[in-house]
């Protein structure tokens, strides 16, 4: 048993153009052709020496490019995202973390 709910109407203003965006998804947009690529030095006559490839359609890609920026936007003129959150943020990087992480520690043996 399915229940549909249209969760659109329960957004605020803001957030209401995302939701029309994407209701008018498409099938076609939906659906990938799968193509299986060998691996580099690997047997073909197994199928595990294969790696699947997505080939979608170019509006799917732009309309997926278009909320995901919209998106992102969102999320840090807001506030939304942890101080602590770095994976998959522009202008963050992994030393960003350590730097956090080092800085913790020391404050852990200052205090004792």
């Amino acid at each position: 048993m399915f229940l549909f709910i249209n969760p659109g109407r329960n957004l605020p203003p803001s957030h209401h153009s995302m939701y029309e965006m994407l209701s008018f998804w498409t099938y076609d947009w939906k659906t990938h052709i799968i193509i299986p690529i060998l691996k580099p030095g690997k047997d073909p006559s197994s199928a595990l020496n294969y790696r699947p490839i997505a080939i979608s359609s170019t509006l799917s890609k732009v309309m997926e490019h278009l909320v995901k920026n919209r998106l992102e936007w969102i999320l840090e003129n807001r506030g939304i995202l942890s101080r602590t959150q770095f994976g998959f943020r522009k202008g963050f990087s992994t030393m960003d973390s350590l730097s956090i992480l080092v800085s913790d520690i020391r404050l852990a043996f200052s205090k004792n």
